[in-house]
Formats: C-alpha cells, structure tokens, sequence
C-alpha cells in the first residue's frame, strides 16, 4: 500500500531538546500548528486545528497504511499523546509507522532532513522557514497590547502562519523525495526499529526523591567550590565550569592544554604547589557532569516518572544504539561505594556525605543508582563479555584465540607474559592491565603512541618509552614498551588479526575499482560491492554496512614524530575514501584495514544483541535499556533468570562458532 507522509509544526512552552519528545507531547501548553500530509507523488495537503480530520487520512489508517515521517518517533508520540486525547485522531498501531530518518541512518547518512536532502541530490530544506519554525515553536514576551490576558503568547500572527504552512508543505516534499531515494528497511532491522520504539514506550523508571536530594548536594558541593576557587585564584576564576579560565590560572604553573579527567589524575600525581593541587583537586571532583544528567534525568521523567525516548536507533554507523538526553550509554563509573549513602544523597545531606568522601564524588557515584525497575518488579541484565575481542578473533580465523575464550583461559595475563617475558603465574596486576588493554583495544590497528595514551587514559599506568636522541630514535639497549605490547606482542602473537585488517582493505578498494563485482573476503563471512554510489558491506547475519559516495583517491599521510614534533609525508598511494558524518560534519574520511574492521566487528558484535534483545522480548522478558554490549530488561521477581541468561547467550545460525559469554545480574536499583 502506498505511503502517507505527514510532518508535524509544534509549539510549547517545554524545551523539546531537553525534555524528549514524551514530556513534551504530554505537556498542557504543547499544540500543533499544522499537520502537512501527502500520498506520495501528490501534493501535500494542510490540516490545522479546527479542521475537520481528513477522510483520506482516516481510510488509509483504517486498512493498515503506512504512515511515514522524518524522525516518526516524534510524530508518533505527538499523534499518541496530543492529536488522539486533543483532537480525536484515530489511533495508528506502531507497526503502521514508517520512519524515513530510519533508513537514512541505515545507510551511513546524516540523520538532519536538510542534510541528508543535499546527499541525496533531492530539493532543498527551507532553511528560511526553519528559522520562522524555531521562533513559533517558542512563547513570545508580553506585549503592552496583551494586557492582562494570561499568556503564554505565541508568533501567530496571519502573515507568520501562513508562511510556516509551506515550510511544513515543503519538509514533507523533501521527505518523500528521500524516501524515494533510500532504501526501505530490511525485515530484521524493521523488527529492530520497532522494538527500539518500544523499549522507549516503556521507558525506565526514576527514583526522583533520590535525584532530587542529589540535586541538592550538588547545588551546595558547587557553591562551596566556586567559592574556595575565587579563594584560591585571587578571583581569576569564580566558578568550576570557567574552563578557559581554569586553564589560564593553572597554566602559569604547570604545563597544560586540556582538564580531562585523565589529565587531571595525572598532574595530580605530581609535586604541585599546595594551592594548584587544590584547584585541580576541585575541579576532579565538582567538574563532573553530574548536574547535566540530574538535570536531563528529571527532564525526561517529567510525564510520569519514567525515562522515555533515550534510545536512537542506528546511532551509529555500524549499527549500535546511541543515547539521548540523560545518555545512559556515558554514565561514569562508581568511584566509592554508595549502598549506604543513599538515604543521606536522597536527604541533600552534604555535611555528613563529606565526612568520608567529595559529595560531588558519591553523587556521580549514585548516578546508576537512580534507575529503577517500577513497582513489583525487577532489572534482569547481562552484559556480553568481551564481545568484540571475541568477534574479531572468530572473524579473523586465529583459531587459538577463539579456543583460549571458549576455555575461559587467563587471556589478559597471558598476552601480558608475552609482552613482558614473565610466566603467567608472575605477572603482576598492572602487567595484566597492560595485557587486557591489548587485548581489548589493539585489534584495530592501534599504533605504539595511541596505545600509550590509551593504558594511561583507561588505567593511569605509564608506558616507558625508552629513552631516544634528538631525532627521536631509541638508544641502544632501550625498549619502547608500547611498540612492544603492539608490535612483538599483540600482533606476532595474533597473526591472523593484523592479516584480517589487509584482507578487508583489499577488498573493499577492489568493490570500488570494480562496480557490480562481489569481493568476499574473511573466509567468505564478509562481501563487499559498489552499486548505487554506496560501497556495501554484507556481514555474516545479512544486515548491510553502507559506505556513501567511495572513491579511491590519491594521498598521502601526514606523519608527526611523537618525540621531536618533526612532520613528514609518505608517498602518495592509493587510499578507499568514503563521505561520512564525522563529529557533526559530513565530510570524506580515509578508511584503511583497521577502521574497517573495527566498523565489522562492531557491527556483528551489535547484531548478535539485538537478536538477544529480540528473543528476549519474545519470550517475555521486555527490554528496556541497552547500554553498550549490556540488555536490562523489567520482569517479575519470579521470572527465571537461568532462562534469561540462556536466552542472552544463545548463538545465532550465521555466528556458528563464535564463543559468547555473558555476566549478568538482578536487582531492583541499576548498576554496573
């Protein structure tokens, strides 16, 4: 049946960036301006309030038609929450709806219409009218000529509306340009996209007095902290969050460019005057971003209690989920044990929480904490072990590493006897750190100076570099300890890895140089072909990576000598490049063996959650939050958590082989 395209034009005295899209629907100041439909190939047509509903509209909905939207989340719970109580809209089951942001996330395009319409070589986004839209979404300020009519008041002039009207005609003509373009979704991902809009129906609940309290103590932890700044700085910085300000005062005394959490341990290590230990001191434990998620917490929960809408489908390229609001996918890990201060968080207790420890510390600590599985129930959760190490050790064949998980083997210990040259009963904890960090972090092609910085960053455990000349060569007898862990450990000791990052490489350069040819590569589990201006890659489960855009360009690398700073450049070679949304830009970005397989791993690392999620929810166990290679689920206590854990680590057809672990857990307050 053919597709019907609506787009929605709001209003409220909500923040929509802040609060989601539920609170904001629900919101009594919430209403629509308009609602611009279209069956595809027409052109749209305009409701408003006071309308009468369209009989199209009705009769399309009445034999199960599709209705499209760019972002129908929002659109969706919009038409759930305000057009059916409000304006008696006839209600639209989820697996009528039809998201076009979906699919263009499904390929590698930017999830932005505006954006995406100029990838795509469609019509523009009015990007005039946009401007307009954001003004009407908001009240206005009293005028003189409002008396004392109670506000708020609103941009609804005629003039205004009528020119809002046709940037709402015109989004949906974009939109249907684009769907035009993209591929629909594949049944598997459709069945993913749906049960994501679920888990965010169901949502998670908050303990909101907890949050509150921890609101508290934040709010005076801070007060009290700016105050010892302006103390400690003569008044050059009055406040934690000033961080150029930050940076100048302590500038003056160390040799510093950043006030990340990994540089400020590190300095903090060293013999600093008194009062720069202390100003780095506060900002370690009040410049955390504690406040911004208590404050997104409560946002999101403001309907009912529940954190709804902080999951996005495909926000990653490979595939993975991203975050939304509070973002659960970068909640900090637990620096104290705060079982047992709870109750005095939830108190705003600040005195007695700084008889122990920094409140701001136990407060960032707490943050998990204040997930909550509703009334009568529980979490049940489990979190792949490993799971990318593993899927890279399957997919490059190196047999021996496979066999070491599905034994259990001391993995970390042995990789780090082999850097080290100890017996693995020797090696000492932060050897086995540099091991697990190996293991876990080098499979992509990770250089010496990258992986310095990375056990450093994840552990605080300093590599020696050997000591080198002015040219940065190393002396004689010296030993690069990172080259070492790379190259002489990681690398001789896994072979079959750095050849997969090759094997990938090529193929994917000879799809391009070929149009229409499939390269299989990996042992036949990977293919590759250019069609369509996308390169794509199948993964073993089916599911598709797209590549917009490959062209295989003429470069050269720039090299920087860690040591000296000194730049020079390799030959111009042929490199694969690719358009991609990097950091907010779309730009075109080289891709060599270790990002593509990284970008693979990842991507059927994610593919085998999603059918665990998927078998879960089927068998009654409902998800609802992933965090990273994590599933929580909300059941009754009675629930069988044996059953649970064999659902999670059942190994699908296609990964046949693959040795999947998971560890799990059950309990009321989320944790890590």
């Amino acid at each position: 049946m053919t597709d019907l395209s609506i787009d929605l034009e709001t209003r409220s005295t909500v923040d929509l960036r802040k609060s989601g899209t539920y609170p904001y629907a629900a919101h009594a100041s919430t209403d629509v301006w308009c609602m611009a439909w279209a069956v595809a190939g027409e052109e749209p047509k305009l409701w408003v309030p006071g309308d009468p509903f369209p009989e199209e509209i009705i009769e399309h909905i009445a034999w199960g038609g599709p209705l499209r939207a760019w972002n129908a989340p929002f659109e969706r719970i919009m038409w759930n929450l305000l057009l059916v109580p409000r304006y008696h809209f006839p209600e639209v089951p989820l697996d009528q709806w039809v998201c076009t942001m979906a699919e263009a996330l499904s390929v590698g395009l930017p999830g932005a219409l505006g954006k995406a319409a100029k990838v795509l070589g469609v019509s523009d986004k009015d990007d005039q009218g946009r401007r307009l839209m954001l003004q009407m979404s908001k009240p206005r300020k009293r005028r003189k000529s409002d008396g004392d009519t109670p506000g708020p008041f609103w941009w609804d002039d005629e003039e205004r509306r009528q020119r809002l009207y046709e940037y709402c005609r015109q989004d949906v003509r974009v939109e249907m340009e684009c769907a035009a373009s993209l591929r629909r979704l594949s049944e598997p991902e459709r069945r993913v996209w749906l049960m994501t809009e679920r888990m965010n129906d169901r949502g998670v609940a908050l303990d909101v007095p907890l949050i509150r309290g921890a609101r508290k103590v934040v709010e005076t932890g801070q007060a009290l902290a700016n105050d010892r700044l302006q103390e400690l700085t003569a008044g050059a910085v009055d406040r934690v969050t000033d961080i150029n300000g930050l940076k100048a005062w302590l500038a003056e005394f160390v040799d510093i460019d950043n006030l990340r959490k990994d540089t400020v341990r590190d300095l903090l290590d060293e013999d600093l005057p008194v009062d720069v230990a202390d100003v780095l001191g506060i900002r370690r434990d009040f410049g955390k971003s504690s406040v911004k998620k208590l404050d997104a917490m409560l946002a999101y929960g403001a309907w009912d209690g529940r954190m709804h809408g902080a999951l996005q489908y495909h926000g990653a390229h490979t595939g993975r989920f991203a975050g939304r609001g509070p973002q659960p996918q970068n909640l900090p890990r637990g620096e104290v044990i705060v079982d047992d201060l709870l109750e005095d968080i939830q108190e705003g207790d600040y005195a007695f929480l700084a008889l122990d420890n920094p409140p701001a510390v136990a407060v960032s600590s707490a943050l998990r904490k204040m997930f909550v599985a509703g009334e009568g129930r529980l979490f049940y959760a489990a979190d792949f072990a490993q799971i990318e190490a593993r899927v890279l050790a399957w997919l490059a064949g190196q047999d021996d590493l496979v066999e070491a998980f599905a034994r259990g083997s001391k993995i970390y210990e042995e990789m780090a006897a082999s850097i080290y040259d100890v017996p693995v009963g020797a090696v000492t904890p932060q050897q086995r750190q540099v091991g697990k960090n190996c293991i876990l972090g080098a499979g992509f092609q990770c250089g010496p100076r990258r992986f310095a910085e990375m056990v450093q960053e994840q552990s605080g455990v300093v590599l020696d570099r050997g000591a080198r000349d002015d040219k940065g060569n190393l002396l004689p007898g010296e030993v690069d300890m990172a080259e070492k862990a790379i190259k002489q450990g990681y690398r001789a000791k896994y072979d079959r890895i750095p050849a997969l990052w090759y094997e990938l490489q090529d193929a994917a350069m000879q799809a391009v140089q070929d149009e229409g040819a499939v390269v299989r590569t990996a042992g036949g589990r990977i293919r590759y072909t250019y069609r369509n201006q996308f390169l794509w890659c199948r993964l073993p489960s089916g599911r598709l990576i797209a590549y917009p855009l490959p062209a295989i360009r003429m470069q050269r690398s720039k090299i920087v000598n860690e040591f000296t700073g000194e730049v020079t450049y390799t030959a111009r070679r042929p490199t694969l490049t690719a358009a991609t949304v990097h950091h907010g830009p779309w730009v075109r970005r080289g891709m060599y063996g270790g990002l593509l397989t990284e970008n693979v791993v990842q991507a059927i690392a994610r593919d085998v959650m999603v059918e665990a999620m998927l078998r879960l929810e089927e068998a009654g166990y409902p998800p609802v939050l992933t965090v990273h290679d994590e599933t929580v689920c909300e059941v009754k206590p009675d629930a069988d958590f044996e059953k649970f854990m064999e659902l999670m680590i059942e190994v699908p057809d296609w990964a046949a082989g693959l040795p999947v672990k998971a560890e799990g857990w059950r309990g009321r307050r989320y944790r890590k």
